[in-house]
């Protein structure tokens, strides 16, 4: 029996999944296949704890900035909304399309200077028809139609082969950890901007603390602007990420690298759901996820929990390829908060 899902939300399934899975049901679909495709032999079956009320508080303000991220920079740049809520912009960047809108701000109530990324543009690039085949079925195969609406953002999600680390950017990273190549361009293209106004930031405010935070590409975005603040700040200067709807990012050094830059509690990454995006790329192609997941079940965000150690086939590694859902991507997170360009929570002032 064919199973066909529509899609008709603007929500993203990244190109380099659908390479991920022309390429690996080009042939028919087998047991083996399957296997490959969810490789788990670096996954652990470590035991969950539970969220609780207090630490889902502390992750509603990430959320909103990711959130917030979404809407037009002049829109951020103006809002009376924002500035009534403790939050005054230091800079704003980005177009929405190779530059992934971005701002940088001072917010009162964290007492933390927030680094902000947008996800890849889910108006202008969607999937319109997945079509998966039961391994059982004899009609073995699958169909993916693209929008034919490409953005330019798309570009940086299906250039997934691994590189080196700038050494501009990440002085201390050294040649072991890789990353994503269309996340590290993507980075890349923001980067110094970030540096900058995070820097202005705390010396203006005399602040010392950082709170970065995106959904999607942009949160791929965030983690790698972490690693960055974190060796080119002073060593005093607190850094705290939570990011949402991540991606696989790099490659098992990578992962590592992230796990012994952030203490416990210092980098988070929040699943939701069914959600494919944090399960590409693959790990067939030496990608892996760091440790710091928090998972939100479909059941919802009182019963989330707390993922420890790298791949929990507990939390989102263990979703099955065959129960996948797009429309979990944009959330609700913590909040309610949903992730997308038409869930802006700003009006032109």
């Amino acid at each position: 029996m064919l199973v066909t899902t529509v899609f008709t939300s603007p929500l993203l399934l990244p190109l380099s999944l659908s390479w991920l899975i022309a390429s690996t049901f080009a042939a028919p679909l087998s047991d083996a296949s399957t296997s490959i495709l969810l490789d788990r032999s670096s996954s652990n079956s470590e035991a969950t704890t539970p969220v609780s009320a207090n630490d889902r508080s502390k992750i509603l303000r990430p959320a909103q900035f990711a959130q917030i991220a979404y809407c037009q920079s002049a829109d951020v740049q103006s809002s009376s909304k924002l500035k009534s809520d403790g939050f005054t912009p230091i800079a704003v960047g980005g177009d929405g399309g190779d530059v992934p809108r971005f701002f940088v701000g001072h917010d009162s109530q964290s007492q933390s200077i927030v680094v902000a990324h947008q996800g890849t543009d889910p108006k202008t690039c969607k999937f319109t028809h997945l079509s998966i085949v039961p391994p059982n079925s004899y009609e073995k195969d699958l169909i993916l139609t693209p929008s034919p609406h490409l953005s330019l953002s798309i570009a940086n999600d299906v250039k997934f082969l691994l590189k080196e680390m700038n050494s501009t950017l990440f002085p201390q990273a050294g040649s072991g950890p890789k990353v994503h190549d269309g996340f590290a361009e993507a980075h890349g293209r923001s980067a110094d901007a970030v540096l900058s106004a995070v820097k202005s930031g705390l010396q203006s405010t005399g602040l010392k603390s950082v709170l970065v935070t995106g959904h999607s590409l942009g949160a791929a975005i965030a983690t790698m602007d972490a690693l960055m603040l974190r060796q080119n700040l002073d060593p005093s200067t607190a850094i705290k990420t939570v990011v949402f709807g991540l991606p696989r990012g790099g490659n098992q050094a990578y992962a590592n690298l992230i796990d012994s830059t952030f203490g416990s509690g210092e980098f988070t990454y929040v699943t939701h759901g069914h959600d494919p995006v944090p399960n590409v790329p693959p790990r067939l192609l030496d990608y892996q996820h760091s440790s710091g997941e928090v998972h939100i079940p479909s059941s919802g965000e009182a019963n989330a929990v707390a993922c420890p150690g790298q791949e929990n086939t507990n939390c989102q590694d263990g979703n099955s390829f065959f129960s996948t859902s797009v429309s979990d991507h944009a959330g609700p997170y913590f909040g309610g908060i949903l992730m997308s360009n038409h869930n802006c929570p700003l009006s032109p002032s």
